[in-house]
């Protein structure tokens, strides 16, 4: 059995896949100081994620994947994790990296925050080194950059993967799971040429997590902060080489804590309109699928927070919603289930007959035993 736990964060991302062989990789990373207050709903992650490590007797992740370097998908990262590129990241209670996963615009990047900055440095450190590192896409910016920097590009290829093809880190024949990148698209970057000026929602990491157990597959998809042009990039590459399955889901990890802007251009008066490219990505849902907005609570029609411009958004919600309800599934919000007064992670197993959610008590006693796959 495979399990996914997504973290009850705010609205940030935070979820950790761990196989049954007892790999793990962590997707974003969003720990705020907020959290060691006892009071404040989200999760304390760091202690949370430490508890596990060291119920798995395990001191590192096999994959942290950074979609992108917005501060809700990073924050608290360089307080946690082993840094190689600076002894002053490398303390004994740190956790480490095997492979850092990131889309190409991290390495080129500019205009960035301090937290952003020193993962930055790692990255490309790691490239430099030729080790540890997986980049996705490769643009004429990083080609540039590799030239600028004083890497060889064509050596570094074995550490960069395009859009439109598998990660190595992860193998259904060695793992039960494999992981197909959607983007970043090589094209979008090239379009900023060499000025280092990158739009990150459309330029994140998204790619589809396939799980099997048995011959049963379970398809769940990672989408970073993806908008809805992007989205329309991605529907129409799919489609062009006939790779219509792997938009396939029973887990859909929506993009930018239900923001509207993911769906279509306009928000709508009580429900967003999807333009003609999501509408299609939503209908390859498989039966009874989880929607899943890692986000703060849903406002309420009406509320100071529903007139707020940043997400979770009413209107997208609403769509979520009556996409659930089509399949027979369930739409669920990261800090309200299960209530928003108590929030807790959601853990989904992938099991021989699917995806599914264990019980609030089987949680808890996993939660208080652990560990949460074998040792690896």
């Amino acid at each position: 059995m495979h399990s996914l736990e997504v973290f009850n964060v705010g609205n940030g991302d935070s979820a950790l896949v761990t196989l049954e062989n007892g790999r793990m990789m962590m997707v974003d990373f969003c720990d705020t100081l907020a959290c060691a207050d006892e009071d404040d709903p989200r999760i304390h992650l760091s202690k949370r994620l430490k508890e596990i490590l060291s119920a798995n007797k395990r001191d590192y992740f096999d994959v942290f994947a950074i979609t992108h370097l917005d501060r809700d998908h990073i924050c608290g990262a360089t307080e946690f994790f082993y840094l190689e590129h600076a002894a002053k990241y490398q303390s004994k209670d740190r956790i480490k990296i095997k492979t850092l996963w990131v889309p190409a615009g991290v390495l080129f990047e500019s205009d960035l925050g301090d937290e952003a900055k020193i993962l930055q440095a790692e990255a490309r450190y790691r490239l430099k080194n030729g080790k540890g590192i997986r980049v996705f896409s490769r643009p004429d910016a990083l080609k540039q950059w590799c030239a600028d920097n004083g890497v060889d590009f064509e050596a570094a290829r074995n550490l960069m993967t395009d859009a439109g093809r598998t990660a190595p880190e992860f193998s259904l024949a060695n793992d039960d799971m494999e992981c197909f990148i959607h983007s970043p698209l090589a094209r979008r970057l090239n379009e900023n040429g060499v000025s280092y000026i990158v739009d990150r929602n459309p330029n994140c990491l998204v790619f589809q997590a396939r799980f099997q157990v048995s011959s049963d597959i379970t398809d769940v998809l990672f989408t970073g902060d993806m908008t809805a042009d992007g989205w329309a990039e991605i529907v129409a590459a799919t489609k062009e080489h006939d790779n219509d399955a792997r938009l396939a889901w029973d887990l859909h990890l929506i993009a930018h804590h239900c923001s509207y802007k993911s769906i279509g251009p306009d928000k709508g008066t009580d429900e967003t309109t999807p333009s003609s490219e999501v509408s299609w990505l939503f209908d390859q849902a498989n039966n009874r699928g989880y929607i899943v907005s890692s986000s703060e609570p849903i406002p309420d029609k009406g509320s100071e927070a529903d007139k707020d411009d940043q997400p979770p958004h009413r209107e997208a919600a609403n769509y979520y919603k009556r996409v659930a309800s089509n399949i027979s599934g369930k739409f669920l919000v990261t800090m309200q289930e299960p209530t928003a007064a108590n929030p807790k992670p959601l853990v989904f197993e992938i099991t021989r007959s699917g995806i599914r959610r264990p019980t609030l008590q089987t949680v808890s006693t996993a939660v208080a035993s652990a560990p949460v796959g074998r040792a690896g």
